[in-house]
């Protein structure tokens, strides 16, 4: 296990390479300088370029992209916004939680309505129950994220004043926003233990235990929930990762400073230290995630556990 674990650490090197070369890739091609951006549209090009020249923009890439390696390896250092003039992790530090906090909730309660409602239609088939899960998951699917969120504002602050319409001052900002993500996870989350769970209440080993007088409700959390898991668990730990990098809509719409937003804001401005390192610090922490669902796997699973203990 040690030994799996310390591989796919040093499997993750190459990745975060990559993951930087191509987002450096990609805006040393955008067009813009940060000596425009940080003295501005009326700044005299000669002070400019001479501010160029001091952040070593006017070096080639590949000069640029290995200082900016050899910076995080010997230093740990990842630079300085160019708007703000602050070290970009310290803003990065200051923004993630409002991030985790709707990460974290968005996936626990998209995992409780989803799993525990695919469960139920699975064993409740061709049932009301059933068709109207179904229907109401892929309503629910099909409704883009921006558009529900507004939805709610307009029916939960203007219509009825009960939660706020932006900001992340107190607990019930975050009310609206938890519920736009959690509705589109739960979503897929129920389609997806559906289909698992009558996959795997098909089986042999499902019949042979009601066979020999085991209870549905046996049947059902004991045999049939703990094999349909493995996929359900890749999703909720795709869906978190996703959730940790890729809530800038709901983050923009209910006016949340958090990562992506701060991230999305940065490249608009060509902010490339800010753009590089959050990029790179969500890409660590997605490869952390998916590693940790794969670990998760080994305590389900003692085929996997003892794949891996080799």
């Amino acid at each position: 296990m040690y030994r799996y674990v310390i591989k796919r650490l040093l499997f993750t090197i190459p990745v975060l390479l990559g993951v930087t070369f191509i987002v450096f890739t990609i805006m040393a091609l955008t067009p813009g300088d940060p000596g425009r951006l940080i003295l501005g549209q009326t700044a005299r090009q000669e002070a400019v370029d001479q501010l160029n020249h001091e952040l070593g923009y006017d070096q080639p890439f590949f000069t640029r992209f290995f200082n900016y390696i050899k910076d995080i390896v010997t230093k740990f250092d990842f630079g300085v916004s160019y708007r703000t003039q602050q070290p970009v992790f310290d803003e990065i530090w200051a923004r993630f939680p409002f991030t985790l906090r709707l990460a974290v909730f968005s996936i626990i309660f998209s995992s409780l309505i989803g799993v525990s409602l695919g469960i139920l239609s699975a064993v409740k088939q061709y049932t009301f129950i059933d068709t109207f899960s179904t229907v109401m998951a892929m309503f629910f699917a099909a409704i883009p994220g921006f558009w529900l969120g507004m939805m709610l504002i307009y029916f939960f602050s203007y219509k009825i004043p009960i939660f706020p319409t932006h900001g992340a001052d107190s607990w019930d900002g975050f009310v609206l926003p938890i519920i736009t993500l959690t509705l589109g996870g739960a979503a897929s989350l129920l389609r997806l233990t559906r289909s698992t769970m009558l996959e795997t209440i098909r089986a042999d080993y499902i019949r042979t235990a009601r066979a020999k007088g085991a209870s549905q409700k046996i049947v059902i959390w004991r045999h049939a929930l703990k094999n349909a898991l493995l996929p359900i668990i890749t999703v909720l730990g795709m869906q978190f990762g996703g959730l940790l990098g890729g809530a800038v809509i709901t983050e923009t719409v209910f006016a949340i400073p958090g990562l992506g937003m701060h991230i999305v804001t940065a490249i608009r401005q060509k902010d490339v230290p800010v753009v590089m390192s959050g990029t790179l610090f969500l890409a660590a922490l997605f490869c952390i995630i998916m590693l940790l669902v794969d670990l998760l796997y080994a305590f389900i699973d003692p085929r996997i556990r003892a794949k891996y203990s080799r």
